[in-house]
This record gives C-alpha cells, structure tokens and sequence, in this order.
C-alpha cells in the first residue's frame, strides 16, 4: 500500500470558508464551446451473481450475518441487510466496468474478480479498517464519509443506496486502475475521473430488474461544490491542484475538500471535452502510457508504480501529453469552470 494517498471518497461536512489565490474565478463563461451533456449508458442485461453466505466477526465478538455475491469481474462481501440492494451494488459494478473500459480501453481483463467489502454501518467498516490497516487505521479512520481503496480492493459503509451506489462506483475506479495500470495517475486526476461515474441511474422502478446507467458528465452534486467553492473564493489554482491527493485533505476544512474533489472532476471532462476535444488525443495517449507503463517522465513517478512519488512531476506530465503549457491551461481552465458552474448548472440538475 502506498501511505501517500488515500484514494476515495473523503467529503466531509462543510467548514470554514477558505479564500485562496488564483483558481476558477465566478463570473460568466466565454471562450468555451458549449457541450451536450451526453447520453445514458449502460449494459442491455443484467449480469450474473453468485450468491454465498458470508459473516464478519468483529473485534468484540459480534457476528454478522451477511452474503458474498460474485459476478464475472467482482466480488462483494456486505452485511448490507437488504439483499436487493447487495445485488444492486454488483450490477452498478459491471455496468460502470464498461465505461472503466471507455476511459482505458487498453486495459486487460481481469483473470479473477475484483474484491470488495461494503458494510452494514460505520461502525463494522471501522472495525474491518483497525484490524486491517494496522497502523495505518488511524488515516483512514479520518473519513467521515465514502470509502477507500487500497490496492485493487476497497472498502465503504451503507448510508442510503444513492450514495452508496455512487460510493461503489466511485472506489470501483480505483481498484480497476490499480489491478490494471502498470503506470499511476496523478491522484487529483484519478480522484477527477473517479467522480465522473458518481452518477448512477436506473431503467425502472423494479429494483429487482431494472439496470444502470451512467453518464459521466452528468454530477449536480460536484456542480454545486464547484461553483460553490468558486463563489466563496475558494478554489486551488492549477499549478497547487494537480499537486495534490485526498491525504493531504483529512485534516483541511470541508469546503477544501468538496473544491479539491470539484475541480479534479471538472478537470478530467476538461481534458476530454475542452474545445471540441481538443486536448483528448493527448488524454487518450496518456491513458494508454499509464496503462502499460510507458508514461513519459523523467522521474519514473508516473511510469511504473513504485514506492518512489514526486508530485513536482505532475506539471512536466500534463505539459507534455497536452502539448500546452499549465500558465495558458489555467486560463482554459478557468473559463471551462465557468462554463461548468453557470452555463450548465441548469441542465445537470434536470439530467440526474
């Protein structure tokens, strides 16, 4: 496990507001070419589960009952009490593996599934946390909400099934990159690509049959933060973003961490949708470098995944594969903000 990121979800509840120099500033967008929100996607049936009994003991002795659910590429252990809903969470897995495969084509199958642990309450997800992160328990302990990934398994609690849902999405991201990148991301570029499968929706109202559909530049939820954050001065500028991962969040007030989480998912639509795709042939590069390791970085942070990290290499990273340099970015980036927070604030909230 590598002790300088904590990869998942960390939001928090809001705190002290925060200004900080340079970021997206509010105000009107100009200069970006307006975008659909794209189209629903998702598989045409539901995928096959394997269902097993399962318990978790904790610490001090309590069992509880729960199932282990198996489907072609993931495996689940929940003590989630509501069965429908343990299955749900292993359909939105498959169903968001396909658009995993959109963003990384390259990436191999996976030989064996791909492990999980969703539970009941908090309180099992910080029992399973102490006794298996050892000393490393207490950083992950300091999420107040979501999940985490270590490896390629992670870990959440069930709050209510959307954001639970979304949650599962989310993680599921970060397990699928690290079973199948040989290369790394930069974490505020993984967490960004991360939040764009947050969404999740549904083809019905019968939770026993109907299927899952994603949209990934569909999240209201991440365009309230960001304009948000925008408006109380409160966002990273590029250079200091593209630095940063969800560790260095835990103890920065919560209006920091829904910008920190904000921007990095305006960031990756940005590099996929900025100027008619202007800067997707380089995404597409860069992801298929970190996929087989051959990311172009003379400090070997980003090539193959190895203890060693500096987070100075990001800029040199970004520079070379967008062909443009992170000063004139920044502009772009500010007016995509913007676009994002006022153009399209409308529309996300009637797509959900």
């Amino acid at each position: 496990m590598r002790t300088w990121v904590v990869r998942g979800v960390v939001a928090g509840a809001l705190g002290t507001w925060i200004a900080l120099a340079g970021g997206c500033a509010a105000g009107g967008a100009g200069g970006v070419t307006a975008v659909e929100l794209g189209e629903w996607r998702g598989p045409t049936k539901r995928a096959e589960v394997a269902r097993a009994p399962w318990r978790y003991t904790m610490a001090n002795g309590q069992v509880k009952v729960g199932e282990t659910l198996t489907s072609r590429s993931f495996r689940l252990n929940s003590t989630i009490p509501d069965a429908v809903i343990r299955e749900r969470l292993v359909q939105v897995l498959e169903a968001a593996l396909l658009e995993y495969r959109r963003v990384a084509p390259t990436a191999p199958e996976s030989i064996t599934p791909m492990e999980s642990w969703v539970f009941e309450d908090r309180a099992q997800w910080a029992d399973f946390t102490r006794r298996n992160l050892g000393g490393e328990a207490h950083i992950y302990l300091q999420i107040t909400r979501g999940g985490y990934t270590v490896g390629d398994w992670f870990v959440s609690h069930f709050t209510a099934e959307i954001p639970t849902s979304s949650t599962t999405a989310h993680e599921g991201f970060h397990q699928f990159a690290a079973r199948h990148f040989k290369g790394r991301l930069p974490p505020f570029l993984e967490e960004g690509l991360s939040t764009t499968f947050e969404q999740v929706k549904w083809t019905g109202n019968d939770k026993a049959t109907s299927l899952p559909r994603f949209n990934t530049r569909v999240n209201p939820n991440r365009v309230l933060s960001l304009r948000t954050a925008m408006e109380k001065r409160a966002t990273f500028p590029l250079e200091q973003l593209i630095q940063m991962h969800p560790g260095l969040l835990l103890s920065r007030p919560g209006v920091q961490i829904e910008s920190f989480y904000a921007q990095s998912w305006a960031f990756a639509r940005f590099v996929q949708e900025f100027d008619n795709g202007k800067y997707r042939p380089g995404f597409e590069l860069w992801m298929a470098d970190t996929v087989g390791g051959t990311v172009v970085d003379p400090t070997g942070t980003f090539t193959l995944k190895q203890p060693k990290y500096d987070r100075r290499a990001v800029k040199a990273v970004i520079e070379h594969y967008l062909k443009t340099d992170l000063q004139t970015l920044q502009v772009e980036f500010d007016a995509w903000c913007n676009h994002i927070a006022y153009k399209e604030y409308a529309k996300q909230w009637a797509a959900q």
